[in-house]
């Protein structure tokens, strides 16, 4: 898991997992949203006692007001909105789906990002892309539309379907979003890997010549 790898090597990073806690992996289960929420609000605590000798005490006491209902509101799943999507937008590296990204619990659908890394980008339909396309000032998709291509509704490749809505068959059937971005974006905004580690040479011979082979020319894959 590259966030779980992520947290182990940049310790210092503050990190939020978005996601149903249950289905969270059992190390990441304090990144959840939850959690987060849970220590910002233990942050405030502490910074709360060191603020007693201090030329506000009205102040101090009225901040302490403030965390105790936002404490008692979070135990009672009624997190102010406001406060949560502040909360949430401190982190520095947020680890979800496509979809997950779309969520309107505590205004997770209004994060938005310096730079989103998609993987697997190439097996991800339009509307799954969109949503971290439009809410990040750099999007880095990394994807191989070479293999498994998206997987669509079975309803979508229906006749019915495609007779009543006709962009269909283009824009989702026949070309994925990500190989139509990679074939149109500029030779500076895209690359290719060449070099595996998975295959002995044979088999990854084998591999280049039945499904990287474009327009006659198979593109090299070197073994590392």
């Amino acid at each position: 898991n590259a966030l779980e790898r992520l947290t182990k090597v940049c310790g210092q990073l503050s990190v939020l997992r978005v996601g149903r806690e249950e289905r969270i992996d059992p190390m990441l289960q304090g990144y959840a949203i939850e959690p987060v929420l849970m220590k910002a609000c233990q942050h405030w605590q502490a910074h709360s006692q060191l603020s007693e000798h201090n030329d506000h005490p009205h102040l101090t006491e009225e901040w302490r007001k403030l965390v105790a209902d936002f404490q008692a509101r979070l135990a009672q799943h009624d997190v102010p909105l406001d406060v949560a999507e502040l909360v949430l937008e401190e982190q520095q590296l947020v680890g979800a789906t496509c979809v997950g990204l779309a969520s309107s619990y505590l205004s997770v659908d209004r994060l938005t990002f310096d730079v989103a890394i998609v993987d697997e980008a190439g097996r991800a339909t339009v509307p799954e892309l969109l949503i971290p396309l439009l809410r990040a000032k750099k999007v880095i998709l990394i994807g191989d539309h070479h293999q498994l291509p998206p997987a669509v509704s079975p309803l979508l490749r229906e006749e019915k379907a495609q007779q009543e809505l006709p962009f269909l068959d283009e824009a989702f059937l026949q070309v994925s979003f990500f190989e139509r971005l990679f074939h149109a974006l500029p030779e500076g905004c895209r690359a290719t890997l060449t070099e595996q580690y998975r295959m002995t040479p044979e088999i990854g011979d084998l591999v280049a010549e039945l499904f990287y082979t474009d327009q006659g020319q198979q593109r090299a894959i070197v073994t590392g």
